[in-house]
């Protein structure tokens, strides 16, 4: 059994530009009894080139998730303007935890 499942992640738009907002959330579930230092990272990439062009990481950003209980949870990223030119992205989610 892992300790993290992503469940599902939806972008709230896959076609953005420099002035659409940015939504994007997260489910996921711990499946064991605890889970230590639970991180989220998220690579936005350009949908036909695969570029990445934009990064995000909750630990980066200040966010010190010390321990979740087992259960389902959701993070969201949100921003009032993607800042990205005109085009298709897909979003890369990564969940991360301390083992041990």
């Amino acid at each position: 059994m892992t300790d993290l499942s992503l469940v599902r992640a939806s972008l709230a738009s896959t076609t953005l530009g420099a002035d659409t907002p940015f939504a994007l959330v997260v489910h996921f579930s711990v499946d064991s009894v605890v889970a230590f230092d639970v991180d989220v990272s998220i690579d936005i990439v350009e949908a036909e080139t695969g570029t990445n062009v934009a990064r995000g990481q909750l630990a980066a950003a200040g966010w010190d998730v010390s321990w979740l209980p087992r259960g389902d949870y959701e993070v969201h990223a949100l921003a009032a303007r993607s800042g990205l030119r005109q085009g298709r992205y897909v979003a890369h989610v990564a969940l991360w935890h301390h083992d041990g």
